[in-house]
């Protein structure tokens, strides 16, 4: 599993992200206003990183913190706070989701203090007492009351009641109800279809809200749908009109066909984001938008390795270094330490690739040392992040021990691996809980193969079964077919050394199944290898079939002879 590269940015350009197979910087501008709330983002991912979110204490703490910065009552942030835990949103996006909705919070607070119509007054102080209070829902019952009036007004009703809708949707967005909130954006901006402006603005925040949903519980029908609004939006903001909310547009839509993209087996969504980038590359400078140049670049070169992984050949590996070496001398390690190390960890991912692909210790050694220069960046209480890079470096351990056939290499791999599952809680980041399972499962096999140790194989099976309580066939089909052909190898493995023609047939029906799913995808590397463990299974199923069936025509005569004769 690999990565993250967080924050480069321009209108809040570039949230993390996270993927199993490689992560985009891309990110988008989860909102629209400026953040100032005294506390910045790292320090409130510090807070929570340094407390346990599910004590209620340590969330009060917080709350109160955030909201002394702010000097305002912390109810509203507690509740917040309160909304994501019961949303299970993961702990590593807590910090980028409190950070974005503390800023939603902060422009629907000024919303509702700003003058409007004499008879909406009373709706918006209302609904400002009980938003600080911690009531959502009854500030939004508030907002619905000024609404309907602002509808009787009907020289101001358009954007009068555009205006509240939306508020509406921020207030929906505080309670994590992305798909309501969407909603009342969309009447928003259909509202203000006269103002192109306005329009734009709400589609924005539509768009956002669907892509939330989509990233953080894995709604890929929200994702579409985020799509096709970021598409949208971009028309109504031509560069030559409009430049800065242009570049907003396209870059928040590749950023949601990359998440779109890490959901789905096939290539078409990551060539358009690559394409995407390379656009962007080719309009603007470093001197012009450095933010935005150096986003395009470290996100066109995230997308060349997810592409150059699931092909063949190393043309797209060798280009994502390069983009990565390039996107890294423009950041300065010590200002952006966190930025840094993510960039970095995406070279030790892509120097690995290409050592995989290439049989190169020496790609492998540079690697090693990518990883551990990232580590070492990291302040020690970025726990995920570290995490992260642990894994991989268990990854390349395990590939070096492979190509040097030599055991202490998986054995460190395994170590590696380890440590980063003492970091990752399953209830907390159970896909990468799944993931380091699975790195875990294939550097027993290896080991296995090494020193025809069975107890290896039968670890190896253990952990895999583990990762599948996750890697579900409906939402991670080709993660769902790793777990089953690492399974489907071990069984393999043990029947070969035991001659056990039931583990050799297991094997079989299940490197099948992984098969059937692979052989969809267009991840070429993947096929391969699945139809050369699924061959060479079959090949030892019917060669212990037959030989079973020789032993019984052999013994059938012995049999007769040692039968007792009839009295």
């Amino acid at each position: 599993m690999r990565n993250w590269l967080s924050k480069l940015r321009k209108y809040n350009f570039a949230r993390s992200a996270n993927a199993d197979h490689s992560s985009v910087a891309a990110g988008r501008d989860i909102n629209n206003s400026t953040i100032n709330i005294g506390l910045n983002k790292s320090e409130i991912g510090d807070l929570i990183e340094q407390g346990n979110l599910a004590v209620v204490d340590s969330i009060n703490s917080l709350a109160a913190e955030v909201a002394r910065h702010r000097g305002i009552d912390p109810a509203p942030f507690r509740k917040i706070l309160a909304n994501l835990g019961e949303h299970h949103v993961s702990d590593e996006e807590i910090s980028n989701r409190f950070v974005a909705l503390i800023g939603t919070l902060d422009e629907l607070r000024q919303r509702l203090g700003n003058k409007h119509l004499d008879e909406l007054r009373p709706m918006r102080t209302k609904a400002l007492e009980l938003l600080d209070a911690g009531d959502f829902s009854g500030a939004y019952s508030a907002l619905e009351e000024g609404r309907l009036l602002a509808q009787a007004h009907r020289c101001e009703a358009s954007v009068s009641e555009a205006e509240l809708l939306a508020d509406q949707g921020r207030v929906l967005e505080l309670q994590i109800s992305n798909i309501p909130a969407s909603e009342k954006y969309a009447q928003a901006a259909l509202l203000s279809a006269g103002n192109p402006i306005s329009a734009f603005e709400y589609l924005v925040k539509q768009a956002n809200a669907l892509q939330n949903e989509g990233e953080e519980f894995g709604n890929k029908g929200a994702l579409r749908e985020s799509i096709l609004i970021w598409r949208k939006a971009k028309t109504l903001a031509p560069f030559e009109i409009a430049p800065d909310r242009h570049r907003k547009a396209h870059n928040n839509l590749g950023s949601a066909v990359y998440s779109l993209a890490l959901l789905e087996p096939t290539n078409e969504n990551l060539l358009e984001v690559a394409k995407m980038n390379r656009e962007v590359l080719d309009r603007d400078s470093c001197d012009i938008a450095p933010q935005v140049w150096i986003a395009a670049q470290a996100n066109l070169a995230s997308t060349l390795l997810e592409l150059g992984e699931r092909e063949l050949g190393t043309d797209k590996l060798m280009e994502a270094l390069e983009r990565f070496n390039i996107a890294l001398s423009a950041i300065d390690r010590k200002e952006r330490p966190a930025d840094w190390a993510g960039i970095k960890n995406n070279i030790g991912n892509t120097l690995m690739r290409i050592g995989q692909r290439q049989a190169r210790s020496d790609y492998f050694d540079r690697a090693i040392g990518a990883f551990h220069e990232a580590f070492e960046a990291l302040d020690p209480t970025m726990e995920c992040n570290r995490a992260m890079i642990l894994m991989n470096l268990a990854a390349v351990h395990a590939d070096l021990g492979r190509l040097l056939n030599r055991a202490e290499p998986l054995e460190q791999s395994i170590k590696d691996a380890e440590a980063a599952l003492a970091l990752t809680q399953k209830s907390r980041y159970p896909v990468r809980w799944a993931q380091i399972k699975n790195n875990i499962g294939s550097a027993r096999s290896s080991l296995g193969l090494i020193t025809n140790d069975i107890s290896h194989w039968q670890d190896a099976i253990v952990v895999n079964r583990e990762a599948l309580s996750v890697h579900t066939i409906e939402h991670a089909p080709l993660k769902w077919a790793m777990s089953q052909w690492g399974i489907g190898l071990a069984l393999s493995k043990i029947a070969a050394t035991t001659s056990d023609l039931q583990a050799a047939t297991e094997a079989v029906a299940i490197l099948n199944e992984a098969h059937l799913i692979i052989a969809k995808s267009d991840n070429e590397s993947m096929k391969m290898g699945v139809v050369g463990a699924l061959t060479e299974a079959k090949d030892l199923a019917i060669g212990l079939q037959n030989r079973a069936s020789y032993k019984v025509e052999e013994a059938s005569p012995l049999a007769d002879k040692l039968a007792m004769p009839p009295r």
